[in-house]
């Protein structure tokens, strides 16, 4: 998988508090404990897909998490992306009130996740027992996640899913999602392997269809897919009949897909599933704070990474926030990085908060909710809609 590839910057450091290093102590002290006896294989019981699950075990125990921050409009100056519009008009416009929401359930199709991390600890979604619900499809667990995660690639899902749904803490106050209060389904779709820190998941078409029909299985009414595999014209054509998208449009689900980072027209070079052309399956590019689309002309940031963003006038619906965007990464850490990846989480959140309001919005009415003009002539020229904005409240 190449495409919703992103650049990870070097991390910020750690939080020197003594309340951090009490949690980092803690979490040293029961890794090794937790980390084979209290994961097991388990058939899914009302998985219809038949997929195997991994539950793991609470990690309330693991520490005793800092201080939540109450929602505020005193964002950290490094979370630009959440903006009002009034202060950065290509940010999504992000409220107080918007972290208030009781989105749908939502969907991860990813790999590296951390469920140690306390940002994070109330929002996965749990089994009738409480233990936290991760559905695993590649047997991602036989390696070694000491490395950042379950199914690691330098915790590119758990990115994803700080950017959806993370609280903000007093020991990490640069971390806020968009929607803290959001249930999120982790859905591992490829395994750990050695490589750069920027390496996204390896996986493929067919498993990431067989994702697809275990979010629906489970209720999910948003699916983040951070993640692409290039296909011809004629491999699209066979993954369109597969019976996977009737399924979810019947079911009402959307399924938001990140454009990719190579800075291919999707109109001519298809990648899967982004190219796929549903109503409820929506593709995503990614912009800078100027607006501009990431990579191109009118960006006023230089780029000598590779880092330019997938578009396409017909294909690609929208844009979103996707250079210097600061994520949780492991290890309670955070870091800053670029890319459609992070542009489609925040796609995702917002999608997910317009359902919260209108819980029975079509997918173009969901789109005409997080939809507003783009200033840059670019994403005028190549995204279909325009840019993301939470939905007003």
């Amino acid at each position: 998988i190449v495409a919703g590839e992103p650049v990870q910057r070097e991390p910020a450091a750690a939080s020197d508090s003594e309340t951090q290093s009490e949690v980092a102590a803690a979490a040293r002290a029961t890794e090794r404990d937790l980390a084979d006896a209290n994961v097991s294989n388990t058939p899914v019981m009302d998985d219809p897909s038949g997929s195997a699950r991994r539950v793991v075990r609470s990690a309330a125990a693991l520490a005793l998490p800092p201080t939540e921050v109450a929602p505020s409009m005193r964002l950290d100056p490094r979370t630009w992306h959440l903006a009002s519009d009034a202060d950065v008009p290509a940010a999504i416009g992000w409220s107080p009130g918007h972290a208030e929401l009781d989105p749908p359930l939502i969907a991860i199709v990813d790999a590296g996740f951390e469920f140690r991390d306390p940002r994070l600890l109330k929002a996965w979604k749990r089994d009738a027992s409480g233990e936290i619900l991760c559905i695993d499809l590649v047997d991602a667990r036989s390696t070694d996640d000491r490395r950042g995660g379950f199914g690691t690639i330098a915790g590119h899902g758990h990115a994803i899913a700080s950017l959806i749904a993370a609280r903000r803490l007093d020991t990490s106050p640069e971390i806020q999602g968009v929607l803290p209060r959001a249930t999120i389904l982790p859905i591992v779709v490829a395994a750990a392997e050695p490589g750069p820190r920027w390496r996204t998941p390896r996986g493929d078409a067919a498993t990431i269809v067989q994702a697809l029909y275990t979010a629906a299985d489970l209720g999910a009414k948003v699916v983040n897919v951070s993640l692409g595999v290039p296909v011809t014209p004629e491999q699209l054509r066979t993954l369109e009949r597969d019976p996977v998208w009737d399924r979810l449009e019947r079911d009402g689900v959307i399924v938001v897909c990140a454009a990719g980072n190579d800075g291919r027209d999707l109109d001519r070079e298809p990648i899967f599933p982004a190219s796929i052309d549903r109503v409820n399956i929506v593709a995503v590019a990614a912009h800078g704070r100027n607006g501009a689309l990431l990579g191109h002309a009118d960006s006023d940031t230089p780029r000598d990474d590779g880092v330019r963003t997938g578009f396409g006038a017909s294909t690609v619906e929208l844009s979103a926030p996707g250079e210097a965007i600061v994520v949780a990464t492991t290890r309670g850490r955070s870091g800053v990085v670029d890319g459609t990846s992070y542009a489609t989480a925040l796609a995702t959140a917002a999608i997910a908060a317009a359902l919260a309001i209108e819980p029975n919005a079509s997918p173009d009415r969901v789109l005409e909710l997080v939809t507003a003009d783009p200033s840059s002539p670019t994403v005028q020229e190549c995204v279909a809609r325009g840019v993301v904005r939470l939905p007003g409240l």
